[in-house]
């Protein structure tokens, strides 16, 4: 007569466990793969942005970094053109830092979304100019120069153009591979985010500063589209001074990309845009306000 062999429980449940903990590896494997084809489809959608990497440097740049570099202008401006916030984190090796520039891009799409007009773009195109490389040990960083020119939506025909916006990269070298470990942008919407957060910032922080940002931005467009809603029982004024729109754009055009001496560079401080379009306003024949909070903005 034969035996009846009998399993414990024991082995059953750890048997159980093991075939669940594979399952349950398998399922992430399966959705890293989703969100690398995703981050490729990402890519592949726009591939016409870039017009020229330029190193003005007399140091080497490997083609991994340069790539790197090209993928975040890349999703960067396939963000701003369809105002749609594209993840930019898996491009960080510190995750903080991730959090820091998605943050940003978060504040800046909502930001424009809030408008009155259609802050998507028609179209964009940009240059890259490496204009410093600094190598430490294990680390690199790289000073790239960024010139852009975009068609809003609202504007079609009307191009806007910048100059020589500072971005800086830092890699860390990883065996073979170099690893995106710090990014800075000079310009006013990741100042907001990334200056605001401190010195030693967290999570949490960065979170409060962005919600914090985007509640105070909605409330003042909002106010402004009341303004302008009720304006039309405002009645007409009188100016003050006369303005010659042909000596703005003179002035404009002379100084688009280079700074006047006469007058403070803001570059250090997110930007000399707003200080630039003061210069045209004021060549055009309307002067400086040098009265209440405002007249140094």
């Amino acid at each position: 007569m034969k035996k009846k062999i009998r399993l414990k429980k024991k082995p059953i449940i750890i048997l159980a466990v093991g075939i669940l903990l594979f399952i349950f590896l398998i399922v992430l494997c399966v959705k890293a793969c989703s969100k690398k084809e995703e981050e490729v489809e990402i890519l592949k959608k726009e591939t016409t942005f870039i017009e020229t990497f330029t190193n003005n440097t007399t140091e080497g740049i490997d083609e991994k970094i340069k790539k790197k570099i090209i993928d975040f202008f890349d999703i960067y401006y396939l963000s701003i053109k369809e105002l749609n916030e594209y993840d930019m984190t898996y491009l960080f090796d510190d995750e903080l830092e991730s959090y820091i520039n998605q943050s940003a891009m978060h504040f800046l799409i909502n930001y424009r979304l809030m408008q009155r007009t259609d802050l998507k773009l028609d179209k964009c195109k940009y240059n890259l100019k490496v204009s410093k490389v600094t190598k430490d040990e294990d680390e690199i960083t790289l000073l790239v120069l960024e010139d852009s020119i975009f068609n809003f939506n609202f504007m079609k025909d009307i191009s806007s153009k910048t100059y020589n916006v500072e971005n800086t990269f830092v890699f860390k070298r990883v065996d073979d591979e170099y690893k995106l470990v710090k990014y800075n942008k000079n310009a006013d919407f990741y100042n907001i985010v990334a200056t605001n957060s401190g010195e030693n910032p967290t999570k949490e922080k960065v979170k409060e500063v962005t919600d914090e940002a985007i509640s105070l931005s909605s409330s003042m467009i909002e106010n402004e589209k009341n303004y302008y809603a009720n304006s039309k029982d405002i009645s007409s004024k009188k100016c003050d001074h006369s303005y010659d729109r042909d000596k703005a754009v003179a002035y404009a055009l002379s100084w688009i990309t280079t700074r006047n001496p006469e007058y403070a560079n803001f570059d250090n401080y997110g930007g000399n845009c707003q200080n630039y379009a003061s210069q045209v306003i004021k060549s055009g024949g309307i002067p400086n306000d040098v009265k209440g909070y405002y007249r140094f903005k």
